[in-house]
Formats: C-alpha cells, structure tokens, sequence
C-alpha cells in the first residue's frame, strides 16, 4: 500500500514531467508558427539524434494541444545546410555548423531582413534553452527512477513518520515485516497496538528525541508482527518537507544474526576462560606437588653431585612446563579482554620490561625517548618477549639490545635490535608459528613467544617483522597502527 505523502510526491513529480514534456512539444509547433507568421514561407527543420528522439516524444506524450504530429516532419540530416541557405542554429553557441548540429533552414529564395533574422534568431535561441531546461529535468528525473530503485531494493527497513508519529512512507523491506492481511494497516497509522507496552514507549521515546534533537540511535530487540525476533539497528532523522512540516527518517538494520554471532562468541570466550582457568589449577597442582617433592628429596645428604645434577635438572623442566602454562593462558586471552589506549614514555615501559626480565649485569639496554598512545599491557609484554629473547639467545654472555622509535605517517614504528648470532633465513620463515625454537639457541623456551607477539599484533591490526643476515644480529620491527585512540 502507497501513502497519500508517496503518492502525492509520485503524483507531482509525473503532472511536472508530464507538464515538461507538454510545454517543450509547444514550443517546437510555435517555434514553426512564428517563424512561418515572420516569412510567410515554410521552414525545413535539421535535427540531430539527440534532438529527434526528444522532438518525437515530446510530441507523442502530447495529446491535449492542437495540433497532429504530423503537422511538423523533421527531416533527420547528417549533412549540413548550403551556405547560401538561411540557417539558424538551435544551440547556444556559434559554432559552424557540423553534423551534430540541429537547426532551422529557410530556403535561400527567401529574402529576410535584418529584423526578421534577428526574430527569428531569438525564436531559436529560445527553442534550444527549452531543450536545454528540459533535458536538465529529464536527468533529474532518472535520477529519482535510480532513487526510488534504491529505495526499494534496500535490505534495511526505510520509514517515514510524521509529528503524530504515523507512518507515511515506507519501503518494501518495512511492510514485509507485516503480514499480508495487515499491510494495509500500516501507512496512515502508528502501528504502535501491534507492539507490547514497553516496547511502545521506548518506540516513542526514541521518535520524540529525533523531532527534538534531530537525531536518535539505538539497538532495539523486537518482537516483529509477522512473529519473528529481531535485533534492529534504527537511526532516526528530522527533516521538514516544503511546507516547512517535521517528519522522521528512520533507517532500521537488522543485526540479528551479528547479534547472535557476538552472542556465541561472547559464550564461547567465557566457556574458553574456564577451561584455561581450571587447566592451568589442575595442571598446576602436580606440577606443585611435584615440586615439592623434588624440595625434600634435595635436603638428602647422601645424594651425591649426579643424584644433584638430576633434581636441577628435574627443576629446569618444572619452571619450563610451569612458563608454557603461563604462555598458553596469555595466548588463549589475546582479543579477549580489553586493554585501554594510554600515554605512554617508551623508556617506563622498557623499564618495567628490564624488572621482569631480570636483566644480566653482562648487558646492556638502551632505549629512544618517546609518548605516544598504545595500549600498555600489550605493549610491555610484547618487548618483555623481545627483549628477553635477545638476551637469552644470544651466543655470548654480554651484549646490547636498542629499543628504538619512529612515528610514521599512519603506524608507531619500534624496533628491537640486538647483537646476537643472528637468525637464519630458513627459521625466519616461520619464526612466529607456535612451538619453533631457533636452531642456535643455547637454551630451550616454551616456542610461545614469538607466537604470542604475532598475535597480538594481527590483533591490533599491526605487523610484525624479522630483519638479520643468519650471521650476527637481529631487528625485530613492530607497526603499530595510529588510529583515533592514538
């Protein structure tokens, strides 16, 4: 069903181009009148393409004005006057004329006087501005055919609503909301008795703010007319129509599914959470116990230097297994909890990674002096991953690691370089993937690490990059993207 407001635009807008088409077919049958009145001889009428099509419907639209059709016959030429013909050019300039021109000709027998040409001039020139005019309105035209296409063909429900909060206009995806026996209870009335009482005010409240402050926004969870339960995303708009009357725009977007996706991942995160949380105190507990265990043992006299070497031994791998549960819980949480964008100094956070890392005496840690907006829990232990790295990997047992900082034009740019043994082109290649330990290193860790930083970065939308020659030294380079929060 149409509203009185849809078929009164759809009315005006086809009595207008109705009316266009009346006026520019007159112009042409007075335009041979006058000139006729002015000589006293007849015309021969020169149209190109463009011209023709326009002449024939204008002419074939017309049906009140009197005068057949026939009565004119453009000649349709694509060739060009004889230069002794009287000849009178439909456009705005004074080009010569060519084959893509349209004109007037008079035949060349017949005298005119200054005066006569003038007039005759003048009723050409006024001719091609009619044409002009309406192939300007003709553009107009397609383009409300384009609007209402789009207006129809939209997958979000589109309304209007007047100040009594009737709806006057809709799209095709709005009534298909309601069932067919109900469609034409729609335009012309609230529609608000279909809803519960709740949802009714919160409709109204929603309405009442966009006429006042001439916008409202809000995810509404409805039970639709036809039964069906849907999540909308409705924004509202004020506007006034000629008259100067308010109405709203409304725009709804069905996210129903989104909002069953974040739903489920929202569950399923929780659901991760636990399982992490009680992994790593079930999995814990022996390791403890066996700790323990391990902590009598070694008060024993009797145990000798290799009895010795085998509990330290027996250790290692408990604090080994012990960092890979703290690696796998981290890994399992990252986009999963919210971190805050916050200034930062660049030589704190390093700080704060130096305390963590228990940094030999043997090394040496530099760092750039540098702000910036990041997120600091994320950031610190992606370098306590890097830096930790750097020395745990390195071939001798000195050395020094730079921390270094540039601001691109749209990332944070932060470099690691050390000057340890370097890493070979074959494990570069696959150096992030989970449970890779380099060939090189003298010490074996959980083969999360470089992993965890991926993540974090892919997470953030950053990159994370690996620059050595396999023979001394590396550059780890993170790009972290400057958004609104940096």
């Amino acid at each position: 069903m149409t509203s009185d407001f849809e078929n009164s635009n759809q009315t005006s807008n086809d009595k207008f181009f109705e009316l266009a088409y009346r006026s520019l077919a007159s112009s042409f049958l007075n335009c041979e009148r006058l000139v006729e009145t002015i000589i006293g001889a007849p015309l021969t009428w020169h149209l190109n393409t463009e011209y023709h099509s326009i002449f024939n419907t204008a002419l074939s639209l017309n049906s009140t004005i009197d005068a057949n059709p026939s009565d004119i016959k453009p000649s349709l030429t694509l060739g060009v006057a004889n230069q002794r013909s009287n000849v009178f050019a439909l456009h705005d300039d004074e080009e010569r004329l060519t084959n893509e021109r349209s004109y007037i000709a008079i035949s060349e027998d017949v005298y005119l006087t200054e005066q006569q040409r003038q007039s005759i001039q003048m009723i050409a020139q006024i001719l091609a501005n009619q044409v002009s005019l309406f192939k300007q309105q003709d553009s107009i035209k397609q383009m409300m055919r384009l609007h209402e296409l789009t207006y129809d063909a939209s997958n979000d429900k589109i309304f209007v609503k007047d100040e009594k909060f009737r709806l006057v206009m809709a799209n095709k995806a709005f009534m298909n909301m309601y069932p067919e026996d109900q469609r034409d209870e729609v335009i012309g009335y609230t529609t608000l008795e279909k809803y519960r009482p709740d949802e009714v005010e919160a409709f109204l409240e929603n309405d009442r703010i966009a006429f006042e402050q001439g916008r409202s926004e809000v995810i509404e969870k409805l039970l639709m007319p036809n039964g069906e339960m849907k999540s909308l995303l409705t924004i509202k708009t004020r506007f006034k129509n000629d008259a100067g009357e308010p109405f709203i725009l409304g725009v709804a977007r069905d996210i129903t599914e989104k909002e069953k996706l974040i739903e489920a991942l929202s569950l399923s995160n929780k659901d991760l959470d636990e399982f992490a949380n009680i992994a790593s105190h079930d999995l814990r507990a022996p390791l403890n116990a066996v700790r323990g265990l391990l902590q009598l043992v070694e008060l024993e006299e009797d145990l000798g230097d290799e009895g010795r070497s085998h509990i330290a031994m027996a250790f290692k791998r408990l604090n080994s297994m012990d960092a890979l549960l703290s690696d796998l819980l981290l890994y399992s949480k990252v986009g999963r909890e919210n971190h805050e964008y916050e200034l930062l100094a660049l030589e704190q956070v390093v700080d704060a990674c130096k305390h963590r890392i228990e940094m030999p005496d043997t090394f040496t840690l530099s760092c750039d002096q540098a702000s910036f907006k990041l997120p600091k829990f994320p950031l610190t232990m992606i370098l306590t991953n890097l830096i930790s790295n750097a020395i745990k990997h390195h071939d001798r047992g000195d050395g020094h690691v730079q921390v270094k900082y540039e601001r691109l034009q749209a990332q944070h740019k932060i470099s690691i370089i050390d000057d340890g043994p370097g890493i070979e082109l074959s494990d570069q290649k696959r150096i992030f993937e989970r449970f890779i330990r380099l060939k090189k290193s003298r010490t074996h860790g959980t083969g999360f690490g470089l992993a965890l930083v991926k993540k974090v970065m892919d997470y953030y939308e950053g990159e994370v990059t690996i620059e050595s020659n396999g023979r001394s030294g590396s550059c780890f380079t993170l790009l972290w993207p400057i958004n609104n929060y940096s």
